[in-house]
């Protein structure tokens, strides 16, 4: 297990205030070691036993966090180091959703200038 993580005194105060009850789930989880994740290039083969993430077809979690320097099949490009998260936005866009930047101003049509009326 990783060393405890001690958060400043002054972001724990603050966090505490905000998380409420949920400040010691928070606390816990900053105390598991991360996950790692990696993403397959599915042009190359690959044969590795690992987990699924569900989100994507492409995406795995490593049980451990392996020495990816030493890793001949990660310097020959057959898969890299991702955050699962990130894996999530293809999701959206296999399904054919549409996607709205969320720094788009919402009086303003996705990729036009042209205003929309807000006034209803």
């Amino acid at each position: 297990m990783a060393d405890t993580i001690l958060f400043p005194e002054a972001f724990r105060k603050r966090m505490q205030v905000q998380l409420q009850s949920n400040w010691t789930s928070f606390d816990e989880a900053h105390q598991q070691p991360a996950p790692t994740s990696i993403r397959l290039n599915p042009f190359k083969k690959n044969k590795q036993d690992l987990v699924k993430i569900p989100w994507t077809s492409f995406g795995f979690y490593h049980e451990t966090r392996p020495s990816f320097t030493f890793d001949p099949h990660f310097h020959a490009g057959a898969y890299y180091v991702q955050e699962a998260s990130s894996m999530f936005f293809g999701t959206g866009l296999k399904a054919k959703r549409r996607f709205i930047a969320a720094a788009t101003s919402p009086r303003f049509v996705c990729g036009s200038r042209r205003k929309i009326n807000t006034s209803a």
